[in-house]
């Protein structure tokens, strides 16, 4: 698993280029402890949404996310259930 957005789990297709990751520098996360983004079954998540509501690439990171086929924790104030949703949301009005 990621330990930080941006870093790519080892299925996925390619890695991003340091442009792509350079939204990560002005990413709130950085300042928290990572294990917030990735809580086990039945964490709340409610701290980490918090974060990313408030972090300036929250944008950023979430495209990154769906971009990328992240499946695992909270990436632009989303968890991976609703990402999910927001990705076949937007495959249907495509």
């Amino acid at each position: 698993m990621s330990a930080r957005p941006g870093v790519p789990l080892s299925g996925h297709r390619r890695r991003p280029s340091a442009e792509e990751l350079e939204w990560q520098l002005k990413a709130r996360c950085v300042e928290v402890d990572p294990e917030l983004f990735f809580p086990e079954r039945g964490e709340l998540t409610k701290a980490a949404v918090r974060v990313c509501w408030s972090c300036e690439v929250r944008k950023e990171c979430l495209n990154y996310a769906i971009t990328h086929g992240e499946r695992h924790g909270i990436w632009g104030g989303l968890s991976e259930k609703r990402r999910t949703r927001l990705e076949n949301s937007l495959r249907n009005t495509a």
